[in-house]
This record gives structure tokens, C-alpha cells and sequence, in this order.
């Protein structure tokens, strides 16, 4: 169940994040993924402040092509 971003923060201010997570449940959502870096304790904090909680990690893999260097 998602609970309302006024809920959350217990004010009834706008905030982005949380009125985006308001229109997403209106709309019938009852999950929501958010991805972000691991590095970033600033994103940790503002999500898990919001109610989200880690439920998995996905690791990217990325390599240079062989092609001309820019």
C-alpha cells in the first residue's frame, strides 16, 4: 500500500517527490521502484525518509567500445 506523501512527511506541503507518489497511487499503483546510485547517501536518506525501503540491488556493467576515442 502506498501512503500519501502529505502522510509521510505529516504536513500537508507539496514536495515532488511524494506528490509524484500521490498521483502514481490515485492512478492505481500499489509498488514503486525508484533505482539510484549506491554512492549517493543523499538519495539513501531522502528515499528511505519518504517511506521506501531496499529490496534488491542491480549492478550495471559498463565498458568502452573498441571504436575511435572521442
Amino acid at each position: 500500500m502506498i501512503t500519501s506523501g502529505a502522510a509521510l512527511f505529516g504536513t500537508s506541503s507539496p514536495h515532488i517527490l511524494t506528490t509524484g507518489v500521490d498521483l502514481l497511487a490515485e492512478t492505481g499503483a500499489e509498488h514503486i521502484s525508484i533505482g539510484f546510485e549506491p554512492d549517493n547517501p543523499a538519495s539513501s536518506h531522502l528515499y528511505r525518509s519518504v517511506g521506501f525501503e531496499p529490496h534488491r540491488q542491480t549492478d550495471v556493467f559498463t565498458r568502452r567500445t573498441a571504436g575511435r576515442a572521442s
